[in-house]
């Protein structure tokens, strides 16, 4: 079992191995004096804004990465007729809902409702078809929210750009009319602005791209499930009309 199932462990691999890579990245570039540089320089502190993002929708990658990942063992198991024997009676029907950060496991509520809708009376493969929408909607949802964050993140790096050239602009017009004895001084003033719009959009383009491949490991992961849950319902189908 363990070599049918260790192909489903690949998916919180990749997300630990993006994972352990954006952290080395990070302690060089703090031993290294560049993160310091870019929060001196930073004036709109858009990069501080950048990195709680960054770090914050990583780990909810990692969180529903490996909530997937059990997912498709116990999927693997009902497809082999040989449900994990770690699970007890308690989950084979769908429990109370409350908040919790980790994802609350949802196979056994799925096949709970495919049983249901096959003891209906009504056009049972409708009732079906309708259950796994319902639940694909569900595992796609973080994929999709994951997305509008990567989104997000290239904006805030434009909007830094933005802000960066008005600063620019705000020094220029404060500033003396340049000529030969004041030029130096009147660069030092907008590599301030400079410096801001140039880094804001550097970060926020660095981390739309790492979390926009930690989403992307997750959307297969997802897609993959559904693909169980589609052949689950089959089964459904088949041991019915059997």
């Amino acid at each position: 079992m363990t070599t049918h199932l260790s192909r489903y462990h690949q998916y919180p691999l990749a997300w630990l191995l993006i994972a352990s890579s954006v952290c080395l990245a990070l302690l060089v570039a703090l031993d290294q004096q560049y993160m310091a540089t870019i929060f001196a320089v930073d004036r709109s502190y858009l990069c501080f804004l950048i990195l709680i993002i960054f770090f914050a929708a990583s780990a909810h990658v990692g969180v529903h990465t490996f909530s997937v990942s059990k997912e498709l063992e116990r999927a693997h198991g009902f497809l082999k007729a040989d449900p994990d024997p770690r699970h007890g009676a308690e989950e084979q029907t769908p429990s109370a809902k409350h908040f919790t950060i980790v994802p609350a496991p949802m196979l056994h509520e799925y096949m709970h409702e495919l049983h249901n809708a096959g003891n209906g009376n009504g056009d049972q493969q409708a009732a079906r078809q309708q259950i796994l929408e319902i639940f694909a909607d569900r595992l796609r949802a973080p994929v999709e929210l994951g997305w509008y964050v990567v989104d997000i993140l290239i904006r805030l790096g434009l909007i830094g750009t933005i802000i960066g050239f008005i600063l620019i602009f705000a020094s220029l017009n404060q500033a003396p009319q340049p000529d030969t004895q004041n030029i130096q001084s009147l660069l030092l003033t907008m590599s301030g602005g400079m410096g801001t719009a140039l880094y804001t959009t550097l970060l926020g383009l660095i981390s739309a791209t790492l979390l926009g491949a930690q989403y992307m490991i997750l959307g297969r992961s997802v897609e993959q499930l559904i693909a169980g849950l589609v052949r689950l319902g089959h089964d459904q189908r088949s041991d019915g009309a059997g």
